[in-house]
């Protein structure tokens, strides 16, 4: 029974992350930018499915599993520094600037509390 709870609360907690990674997208860029952000998204994920594709089956032996295991630690390192990097300047990017040079980005990643507009 505690094993079914575990992967009920993990799979409640991917969900969560899900929706409020899209409720970011949504507050946190313009309308006119919705469909190049989406078609941009799943082009990264698609290719990031490639990868994985062609990572099983070049190492699909269990040999390779430390490589695996430092491909995986060295990803998690990278994307933990990326994102490190944008928290510690997340709207005064030079290049948000010149991809939304209309808009107006103090403040736009916060999110709204409810019945606030």
């Amino acid at each position: 029974m505690a094993w079914w709870r575990a992967q009920v609360a993990s799979r409640a907690g991917h969900v969560a992350y899900s929706a409020i990674g899209l409720q970011v997208v949504q507050t946190g860029n313009p309308a006119s930018k919705a469909k190049l952000i989406g078609a941009t998204e799943i082009a990264v994920a698609s290719l990031a499915e490639l990868a994985m594709m062609a990572v099983a089956v070049v190492a699909s032996d269990a040999s390779h599993f430390g490589a695996l295991a430092a491909l995986s630690a060295t990803a998690v390192a990278a994307a933990t520094g990326m994102y490190c990097r944008w928290l510690a300047n997340p709207s005064g990017s030079d290049e948000l600037r010149r991809i939304f040079p209309s808009q107006k980005l103090e403040g736009k990643l916060k999110m709204p509390r409810p019945g606030e507009t």
